[in-house]
């Protein structure tokens, strides 16, 4: 058909695998990154304070929703070696 040579559907590339999220070295890698572009440093829990909003905004919303929104929870099960006497949101 000579009609459709040629023809390539456009592709979403934002669309995660299934279960995505469900790999720690992923989120883990994610977080990093993340951190690293906001300059803080991400073994402290007290400077994810008030990030939930920009890692949203960084594509993160869906690793958040993963965790009911609650940036502890997402934070103790990427980094069970995080210092758990430091503050968190």
């Amino acid at each position: 058909m000579k009609q459709f040579e040629g023809f390539m559907p456009r592709l979403n590339t934002n669309v995660k695998k299934v279960n995505y999220w469900a790999d720690r070295d992923t989120r883990r890698q994610f977080l990093l990154e993340f951190a690293e572009k906001m300059r803080f440093d991400p073994m402290q829990k007290a400077n994810w304070e008030g990030m939930s909003s920009k890692l949203q905004a960084y594509q993160g919303k869906g690793l958040l929703e993963r965790y009911y929104m609650s940036m502890k929870e997402l934070l103790a099960d990427t980094f069970p070696e995080m210092d758990p006497n430091s503050t968190s949101t």
